[in-house]
């Protein structure tokens, strides 16, 4: 691994954290995970063009692991409960099917 695809993930995730942090603070619930706060809507998933490239440039991996498991590790908040507690109904909703935005796809 060169220091440059290292720091070339690095910075991929930073600009995946900012991307986030652009729209934590607005009353948006169409990111939420459970479909009752999305009101039926797509999930609007910022994250899915960030893994495709990191996907079409592997040598970031290193790099971009790095970097959120130091965020993940300063999180003051542990949510894996929300997540490994969440229903097939909460998620779905009424639907069924899965619920993809137009970035994701």
């Amino acid at each position: 691994m060169s220091r440059a695809a290292f720091l070339a993930g690095v910075r991929l995730a930073a600009d995946m954290l900012a991307e986030q942090e652009l729209h934590r603070d607005t009353t948006e619930t169409d990111t939420s995970l459970l479909a009752e706060f999305r009101e039926g809507a797509p999930q609007a998933n910022r994250v899915v063009p960030f893994l495709r490239r990191l996907i079409a440039e592997p040598q970031m991996v290193e790099g971009f692991a790095a970097a959120l498991t130091d965020y993940f590790a300063m999180s003051v908040a542990t949510l894996s409960h929300y997540y490994s507690e969440a229903t097939e109904g909460e998620i779905f909703g009424d639907a069924g099917e899965v619920q993809g935005s137009e970035a994701s796809r």
